[in-house]
């Protein structure tokens, strides 16, 4: 009789055992299915925010509102050379828009003490021969003038962000804000950034699709 007894704990402790692994199987499988929003909302800490804005983005919040958003935790996880001077944190943004507003006032409110930040506004391809920034935003939708954007930086160590731009990245961007996908929130030219000595971190690269 005890050996029917033990025998019988021991089966259903190893049906425990079997639905405990099958859990922690599906538990990992989530996990590593984890992207950018959910990283973010779990490593920021007071600057989760941005977690949220990509997860379910406020409906009345204005879109210049949420690309400086986008383009300020972009800045997080990007790395440059060692050799560039970056006592000055320049970002450039080219086009019609008012984003360069929207950063100045996020920046403010972040309060940034350790870094000095640039926002440079550009209109026209020409200005850019002499850009030194690190980051370029570009709101501009004439297919000549961002040709001309891309092939003035082509050769510049310049992250430079496309706003639903037709093909960005296929042409040499290197990040392209997309929001025709679901889950992806970027497409990334990860070859032209390796070029550039440009280093885009997984934390960014888990909510993108890698076009080249």
């Amino acid at each position: 009789m005890k050996n029917h007894l033990l025998i019988l704990f021991i089966f259903f402790l190893s049906i425990n055992w079997v639905k405990a692994q099958s859990t922690a199987i599906e538990c990992d499988t989530v996990e590593t299915k984890t992207n950018f929003v959910k990283w973010l909302k779990n490593n920021l800490g007071a600057n989760s925010d941005f977690g949220d804005l990509l997860d379910d983005p406020p409906k009345d919040i204005p879109p210049d509102e949420l690309t400086a958003t986008y383009i300020y935790y972009l800045s997080k996880f990007i790395q440059w050379n060692s050799h560039l001077d970056k006592t000055y944190f320049t970002i450039g943004v080219f086009g019609n828009t008012n984003v360069d507003e929207e950063l100045t006032k996020l920046l403010k409110s972040k309060g940034e003490q350790n870094q000095k930040w640039i926002i440079i506004h550009y209109q026209e391809p020409d200005e850019l021969n002499n850009i030194s920034c690190l980051m370029l935003y570009v709101a501009e939708k004439s297919e000549d003038k961002v040709n001309d954007v891309l092939e003035i930086t082509k050769d510049k160590q310049i992250v430079t962000i496309g706003d639903n731009i037709p093909n960005f990245c296929e042409k040499g961007g290197l990040i392209n804000i997309n929001d025709s996908y679901e889950e992806k929130k970027f497409d990334v030219n990860l070859s032209e950034a390796k070029r550039k000595g440009i280093n885009i971190q997984t934390q960014i690269l888990m909510s993108s699709r890698i076009v080249k």
